[in-house]
């Protein structure tokens, strides 16, 4: 069984508020939120500029996380929430789970974040502040068809229905999974 790990990307959707709230000398909001590293050549404030910094960090989650071990032994499923701060310079601070699903996938979800390139940090009034943001990371299992990766092949019997004539005659035939 595969499986796979994604975030959903609704990270940043409090770039639309414009008053600034302060937590433990992060803010929650600020009149620009951080952005995600890649997305430079769109205008500061621009839409285009969240939807490539919120695809950004997605992608950046998707390849980097990996699936406990432990968590697919133990059928570990659903979401785990994280909370970290991006201070002034951009690094990212303070990582901490607000949820967990257990399995490891809390502490992977901080290995991740933990590993996070520097964004583009927030700024209140045109200057540079730190900001907390919080993510959903979920884990899920995808449920994938290994068979469609083999082909079967039994004397002359090629993945298909056959007759019990058919098979009489490859009974002395190996049957072979490749």
């Amino acid at each position: 069984m595969h499986t796979k790990a994604y975030l959903l990307p609704i990270l940043l959707l409090l770039s639309l508020h414009t008053h600034a709230q302060e937590s433990s000398t992060a803010y929650t909001m600020v009149d620009q939120m951080p952005y995600f590293p890649g997305c430079e050549v769109y205008a500061l404030g621009s839409e285009e500029k969240r939807n490539c910094s919120n695809q950004a960090v997605v992608e950046y989650i998707v390849n980097t996380l990996t699936y406990p071990e432990r968590a697919k032994l133990d059928g570990a499923e659903g979401i785990v929430y994280i909370s970290f701060v991006v201070n002034p310079d951009g690094k990212v601070i303070r990582p901490k789970i607000l949820k967990d699903i257990g399995g490891g996938c809390g502490q992977e979800a901080i290995k991740v974040v933990r590993s996070m390139p520097h964004w583009e940090p927030g700024q209140l009034r045109g200057q540079p502040v730190a900001v907390q943001l919080k993510i959903p990371i979920y884990f899920q299992f995808t449920n994938t068809d290994l068979s469609a990766n083999y082909t079967f092949r039994w004397g002359l019997l090629i993945d298909y229905e056959v007759t019990r004539k058919a098979i009489r005659k490859n009974l002395t035939e190996p049957v072979m999974v490749f």
